[in-house]
């Protein structure tokens, strides 16, 4: 509003002129600020989306528990090697999940790793489905910056394959030996 006048009214109009400047600039802000965020939140979806693939289509196994101990990611390839649903795993406390006897030594390694800022590394023989799986298990604890405890995330390498083949290469090795034996 544009007004000539130097008494209370012309400083009511001045204040008013600021204020509605004070206001479209503040709106400006915000639709900035909004605009941002919007982008902000389509750029952490997509990278969601990218994480959440690469996880359902590796080889290998992947855990992740929250500070509380419920799971929070459980892959494609845990639930063949562990032979467990994934929705019914995530949300759970870990020790439910894997209550059968047969996951002790994976429960047992999972709770020293909360403990610990160091990873742990075992090689653990689990029986699924009435079959032995061999896996490497490779847990680490999460940290923040400050140094509290934000969760503990396990990557699980099938190695029944390969000791099998280890196996038979070391069967045919001997087989060979004493072929040889017998032919000389």
């Amino acid at each position: 509003v544009e007004v000539e006048a130097r008494d209370e009214l012309g400083a009511l109009v001045e204040s008013f002129n600021q204020m509605t400047l004070d206001l479209r600039a503040g709106r400006e802000n915000l639709q900035h600020s909004r605009d941002s965020l919007q982008s902000t939140n389509t750029e952490l979806d997509a990278r969601r989306r990218y994480m959440e693939a690469v996880l359902a289509n590796i080889a290998t196994g992947v855990v992740s528990l929250n500070a509380e101990g419920e799971i929070t990611t459980f892959n494609r390839a845990t639930e063949r090697m562990l032979a467990i649903e994934a929705h019914d795993a995530i949300g759970q406390r870990f020790e439910n999940v894997l209550s059968d006897e047969s996951f002790a030594a994976l429960k047992d390694l999972m709770e020293r790793a909360k403990a610990r800022r160091a990873p742990l590394e075992d090689d653990l023989s689990l029986h699924v489905n009435g079959s032995r799986l061999t896996v490497a298990a490779h847990c680490s604890s999460l940290r923040d910056s400050g140094g509290a405890y934000m969760g503990t995330v396990v990557v699980l390498d099938d190695l029944t394959e390969l000791i099998t083949a280890q196996k038979t290469a070391a069967w045919r090795e001997v087989a060979r030996r004493i072929a040889h034996g017998i032919r000389n």
